[in-house]
């Protein structure tokens, strides 16, 4: 492949990545808010707050729609798997699994993770009338990521995608030769 095609498939992925996102960002709808009057639902003499504001939680907690997600995914795919073939042009199952593994490794850093800790042991106390701090704080255990597991599997997946498109790329170049 010349070099001037590889440049153009670079520049190609560039523009396919911005175009999804900002399209994805600025002209698709997003999550409605949960504010008014049909976020309430009578039920029983209670009013319950009910509100679906149509998001996923896979690029963040809540911000895009699954349509915006969906549109986000196809162009980190993409644009990895052009950037791929610019740089190695002949590996073509292997660029795949490269926009795989690109895709998953956004993914995984994007996972919405509730961070999971003990509060405070021993509260902080206010300054006195003379601005001194009278008292000390004691913090609990450092807080944990309860979907490291699931960011590893994510991972692993990508690293399967790369290994499996590299292992059927070798396989075509043995029945070529």
């Amino acid at each position: 492949m010349r070099a001037g095609r590889r440049v153009a498939l670079a520049a190609c992925a560039a523009v396919v990545l911005a175009a999804c996102l900002g399209v994805s960002w600025y002209f698709l709808p997003g999550p409605k808010g949960c504010v008014g009057p049909g976020s309430f639902v009578p039920s029983g003499p209670f009013a319950q707050f009910h509100c679906d504001s149509g998001a996923v939680d896979i690029f963040g907690a809540g911000v895009f729609t699954l349509f915006q997600t969906l549109v986000m995914a196809l162009g980190i795919g993409t644009a990895a798997l052009l950037w791929s073939r610019a740089i190695m042009p002949s590996l073509r199952a292997g660029s795949l699994g490269l926009g795989i593994a690109a895709l998953a490794l956004v993914v995984a850093i994007t996972l919405p993770s509730p961070v999971v800790g003990a509060a405070p042991s021993v509260p902080c106390s206010t300054p006195g009338p003379n601005g001194a701090v009278s008292g000390s704080c004691a913090t609990g255990p450092a807080p944990t990521d309860r979907r490291t597991a699931d960011r590893g599997l994510v991972l692993i997946a990508g690293a399967v995608a790369v290994a499996l498109g590299v292992w059927r790329d070798s396989r075509s170049l043995e029945v070529v030769s």
